[in-house]
């Protein structure tokens, strides 16, 4: 019995012993990787917990989130096996409706009940749709033929809409100067102004915030793609990069921003653009984006940047460019009120102040239709007239929104060239400035784009301009990086 007892204790210490020895490499690896992180983004820490609008992502110290690289890496004796996160949607409690609602705007039809989730397609106005049932997050389960989507209740109502077409004409006319209270932020924040964190976001005084965390893996992965697009383009078309600040790095002063939880915006910008290369123009906005936080650069209610913070990285694109940009008192404008955005939706804050969209006209005359990812084409206006659209659906006066693809034609001028832009929602804003000096302007909004590559893109359509526009957030995703990826190709 004692021999029994003494060499299973024996076989107890191996085992231990030699499990000591293998892991020892992979933790020695993944400790490195999260020193780089660390020195380079002082915020950012080896463990941390955000929630975003509709998203709760947890990152652990010993995973890295990529979409493209994930697998076994080797680095001299030591192996680092890299592991996708997943990322866990709230649920949504539904409340039984069954009754039909009509449309009362192009709104999108999803196939869940998120705003970042895949759309099918959009609206048509005075368009019926079956309502199974109402979502505690704002939005409708609706039952379109056979199938089961998503449908935000506030692009519904009871009574069927007038389907009358806006003209450009009639839109024009309805344009009006803004009161110059729309010019500036008008919420004063200090260190001794009240702080709390409502459904992930930071709310001071009247205005909520997102917070920003830098992720190197994707950073890097990210530089890759505009390098490589920069490589592929190189005596072909010019490659530009703007990587937008949100509103946590802009309008918060610096005391503040080192008081919460956040990484800092600059450093990680200058991180990024650093690693391009020459091929790549890369575009600084933030200085002179915080030279002007006083005025009216980012919505209290919504994720979003203003038209106005929109036109001062257009500026610093065009002096990069070596041309000179339009003045903004030069513009004819329409301010939108009443607009309650996503930060809105999501906290149900009643203490944020009401936002005004203010839209800025090209001077010139203008054609604009965009497409679905099934190539459906609607033509639509690059400011659109939204006085009548929900109260969360304001910042779709630009170019209409998110689409698959959008064509601009300046019909004003035979020459200027063609452009390409690259984008998420804030280069929605971004692109009416860019009118005037092109003869065509051509977006593509990589999550729905799926026809061409970039190379083709260029090559099919005479691109001379190609330009990349991200807010900071989506350089730290990796789904979304992974789709700037596969549109490099």
């Amino acid at each position: 019995m004692k021999r029994t007892i003494l060499v299973a204790i024996c076989g107890i210490l191996l085992i231990s012993f030699a499990g000591c020895n293998l892991s020892s490499p992979a933790s020695n690896s993944t400790t490195e990787s999260t020193t780089i992180a660390q020195t380079t983004i002082t915020s950012t820490t080896t463990s941390t917990t955000q929630t975003t609008t509709s998203t709760t992502t947890t990152k652990a110290p010993t995973t890295t989130t990529t979409k493209k690289t994930a697998g076994t890496k080797s680095s001299g004796s030591a192996t680092t096996t890299k592991k996708k996160t997943t990322t866990t949607k709230k649920s949504v409690k539904f409340t039984d409706v069954q009754k039909t609602y009509y449309a009362i705007n192009n709104g999108t039809v999803r196939y869940a009940p998120y705003d970042d989730a895949k759309y099918e397609r959009r609206m048509k106005v005075g368009e019926s749709i079956y309502v199974i049932a109402k979502g505690d997050n704002g939005c409708n389960k609706v039952k379109i033929g056979d199938d089961i989507r998503y449908v935000w209740y506030e692009n519904l109502s009871v009574t069927k809409p007038t389907t009358k077409k806006t003209t450009l004409a009639t839109t024009r006319k309805n344009a009006n100067t803004k009161p110059s209270d729309y010019d500036n932020f008008n919420d004063t924040i200090t260190t001794s102004t009240a702080r709390k964190n409502v459904n992930g976001l930071l709310i001071a005084g009247h205005t909520a915030f997102e917070y920003y965390y830098f992720s190197k893996t994707t950073a890097d992965n990210y530089v890759s793609y505009i390098n490589k697009a920069g490589n592929q383009l190189a005596g072909k078309a010019n490659v530009y990069d703007i990587v937008v600040p949100t509103a946590i790095g802009v309008m918060l002063p610096a005391d503040v921003r080192k008081a919460v939880n956040s990484s800092e915006q600059s450093t990680a910008i200058n991180y990024m653009y650093g690693k391009m290369n020459k091929n790549v123009k890369t575009v600084s906005i933030l200085d002179t984006l915080r030279s002007h936080n006083k005025e009216y650069l980012y919505f209290h209610t919504d994720h979003h940047w203003t038209a106005r913070a929109a036109y001062y990285a257009y500026a610093e694109f065009m002096k990069v460019k070596g041309a000179s940009p339009k003045a903004l008192s030069s513009y004819e404008t329409i301010a939108f009120d009443g607009f309650y955005g996503s930060f809105y939706s999501s906290t149900g804050l009643s203490t944020l102040k009401e936002d005004v969209c203010v839209a800025y006209y090209p001077a010139s005359d203008t054609s604009m239709f965009f497409a679905d990812s099934n190539g459906n084409k609607t033509n639509w206006h690059v400011i659109q007239n939204v006085s009548n659209w929900a109260k969360s659906s304001k910042y779709n006066t630009f170019i209409g929104g998110d689409n698959a693809f959008t064509q601009i034609t300046n019909n004003s001028r035979s020459d200027g060239g063609n452009a390409l832009v690259i984008k998420e929602s804030f280069g929605n804003a971004f692109v009416p400035f860019l009118v005037d000096h092109y003869k065509h302007v051509y977006v593509v909004d990589y999550r729905y784009y799926t026809k061409m590559k970039l190379a083709k893109f260029v090559s099919d359509y005479k691109i001379k301009d190609v330009i990349f526009i991200n807010n900071i957030g989506a350089t730290r995703s990796a789904s979304l990086v992974g789709d700037i990826g596969d549109f490099v190709g």
